[in-house]
């Protein structure tokens, strides 16, 4: 789990003053696959864990449950998705980071960009407001159990 005390936001190389504020995490942003991201877990035997996982207002570790399978996610890239908001709207682009992350790594420098106030991306096939984002840094490989907070 990634409790949002280990997500610290830093906008860098920005040209004028903004705000960026990430409000939704996607880990199993591919219910159909195992090996790039989270797996479908249950709350219990009648509820799943609705997606995203995470959302802006979330501290508490059991609020954003997310697993990953070891053997599928050896040695593959791991990605996760990512909503930011910007204010002022009018600004277009912005580079993030994230420090600390536990088993799931720090994330590099990403450019990132905004329509309306509202993160972008069309590179992958899912809702163009997340953000793809690969886990360069992650140290999935054992079983266990981690409240990061």
């Amino acid at each position: 789990m990634w409790g949002v005390k280990d997500i610290e936001l830093e906008v860098i190389n920005r040209r004028a003053p903004c705000m960026v504020i990430l409000t939704h995490i996607k880990f199993n942003h591919d219910p159909l696959s195992l090996a790039g991201d989270a797996i479908n877990i249950r709350v219990n035997g009648q509820k799943e864990v609705s997606v995203p996982e995470w959302k802006s207002g979330y501290f508490a570790p059991e609020q954003s449950l997310a697993a990953y399978a070891i053997a599928e996610t050896a040695g593959r890239s791991i990605t996760i998705q990512c909503r930011f908001t910007i204010a002022p709207k009018t600004s277009t682009k912005a580079w993030v980071k994230a420090t600390g992350g536990g088993m799931l790594g720090a994330v590099d420098p990403v450019e990132v960009t905004f329509i309306n106030g509202v993160s972008h991306d069309t590179s992958h096939g899912g809702d163009p407001d997340f953000v793809s984002i690969t886990l360069r840094h992650s140290a999935l490989g054992v079983i266990e159990r981690q409240d990061i907070v």
